[in-house]
């Protein structure tokens, strides 16, 4: 290879739809995932005074934006309810018991409150290439669903719920 060759080692486009989730404490949700945001992150940077002007370093903390995954809603509503519950069970909406519950649930490994979500991001041949893992997640926001009788066709219901976590690691996975 020249130095004057530029060519990439793999020419091949990410597709916007090879993405696969996991959500340990979710899995109704998997199956039914329509879109995925892998979030944005940022670092404010800290001012350092002069007499004249501010003059920027890089800054200390990582802000990380909520992840969403917008998905289909099942059926049953088995997938929108186990997220709507989940929310539920950590604002202590009725009585303590409810948290408790959601805390102690052994189901879903070190505590019901959080759990891990992994997004793999699938080549062109739908193998996974990157594992995603957004490490302590709890849901911080459900859409609503709107039902509409005015249709003409039949479009099936879809809900968008956003997480925020402590961090997420990018891994990438041998092919």
């Amino acid at each position: 290879m020249s130095a004057l060759d530029k060519s990439p080692l793999n020419p091949n486009f990410l597709p916007s739809g090879g993405f696969k989730v996991l959500i340990d404490r979710a899995p109704d949700l998997d199956f039914f995932a329509q879109r995925v945001n892998i979030p944005s992150l940022s670092i404010a940077p800290l001012g350092q005074p002069t007499p004249f002007v501010s003059i920027p370093h890089s800054g200390e903390h990582i802000e990380y934006d909520p992840l969403s995954i917008t998905f289909k809603v099942d059926e049953d509503m088995k997938n929108w309810l186990s997220m709507h519950n989940w929310i539920k069970g950590l604002g202590f909406p009725n009585e303590y018991r409810e948290y408790r519950e959601l805390k102690t649930s052994a189901m879903f490994g070190r505590n019901g409150i959080e759990s891990d979500i992994k997004v793999f991001i699938l080549t062109s041949h739908r193998n996974a290439n990157f594992e995603i893992t957004f490490r302590n997640a709890f849901p911080i926001h459900l859409s609503g669903i709107e039902f509409n009788s005015t249709l003409n066709d039949v479009e099936y219901l879809e809900s968008t719920v956003s997480f925020q976590y402590v961090s997420y690691a990018i891994e990438t996975k041998p092919l």
